[in-house]
């Protein structure tokens, strides 16, 4: 990760791309799903209290179109379980789809608390003081592939009453819409 400093203010992007480090880290194949997961580190390096908030963040992609960072109740609910309940019907009938719900309905509790521990909290930061975390984004149905973006980062400065933003570029994104996806590989396979 690279800082980009802007006036004493610091952020660092480290965008998850890569199917390994997401199942690792959120048990999950992200791509398939369209959430982009970005960890952000903020640092205040000005003698000043800073405010630093997860919903005051967005992505920028290279159309000028800003993405705001979707919730984590937002994000799980889109990397879902796999509609095991609807398997667990077919093959165990109503008792079964009883368990898989059931089992179905702690698994995304877990999930829901785990994402929450590891997104990133809305944050006052003293003079030398660091913060981080993951943020979701969920690029809109239709959005175009995309290899690079910029993550803007909104710092809101309690002693002036302003706020300053810093951005911080990414490389190697390689978002295309799961959609888009298979279709293309369904026109490739039928070549």
């Amino acid at each position: 990760m690279e800082w980009r400093l802007d006036d004493g203010l610091a952020v660092a992007v480290d965008p998850y791309t890569e199917k390994d480090r997401q199942e690792a880290t959120f048990d999950a194949d992200l791509d398939e799903t369209d959430v982009i997961a970005v960890h952000v580190s903020v640092e205040n390096r000005t003698p000043r209290k800073v405010l630093v908030r997860a919903s005051d963040m967005a992505l920028v992609l290279p159309d000028g179109k800003a993405l705001a960072p979707a919730g984590v109740t937002t994000t799980v609910n889109k990397v879902g379980e796999s509609g095991s309940v609807v398997g667990s019907t077919i093959a165990f009938g109503l008792i079964g789809a009883l368990v898989s719900s059931n089992a179905e309905t702690n698994a995304r509790a877990a999930r829901t608390a785990d994402y929450r521990d590891k997104a990133f909290k809305d944050t006052t930061l003293a003079q030398g003081e660091l913060s981080f975390g993951f943020v979701f984004f969920i690029p809109p149905p239709g959005t175009k592939p995309f290899d690079t973006a910029t993550l803007r980062v909104r710092f809101v400065d309690f002693d002036t009453a302003s706020s300053r933003t810093v951005e911080a570029a990414m490389a190697g994104l390689d978002y295309e819409e799961t959609k888009e996806k298979k279709k293309n590989d369904d026109q490739n396979m039928a070549q």
